[in-house]
């Protein structure tokens, strides 16, 4: 018999790349979300991505932060994703803030009841 290794999430990340041109006010996140159920049944949840600098931290969507509530990152508020097979992602943070620092990038996905199914970590462009 094959022993079959089943992975937790039916969601991966792939394929992500940090844009910036030369004075863009914005940096890109671009990624891609991959369902990889073999029944392909949709997955739905929310994308939420941070950038993190030293003495920083941001969020897309801007308003996934919610330091007046008890939780500190609001899933609900990340932009929502139904998947079956493949879609493509981008998410949009404000150059300015990130200019010249080291920026780790980390896109999480959540199923709708709140658990982590996808967390990639991505080295930003200096």
């Amino acid at each position: 018999p094959r022993n079959v290794v089943e992975t937790s999430s039916p969601m991966q990340v792939k394929n992500v790349k940090v844009v910036q041109q030369a004075g863009d006010k914005e940096v890109y996140v671009d990624f891609e979300l991959h369902n990889v159920d073999p029944e392909q049944r949709q997955s739905r949840g929310y994308i939420v991505v941070l950038a993190k600098t030293e003495d920083l931290l941001m969020s897309y969507p801007d308003k996934a932060f919610n330091p007046a509530q008890n939780i500190v990152l609001d899933f609900t508020k990340g932009e929502t994703f139904g998947v079956s097979r493949f879609r493509q992602a981008r998410a949009t943070f404000a150059a300015a803030p990130l200019q010249g620092k080291d920026v780790k990038f980390q896109v999480l996905l959540f199923s709708t009841d709140g658990k982590v199914i996808a967390d990639l970590h991505v080295e930003g462009a200096r």
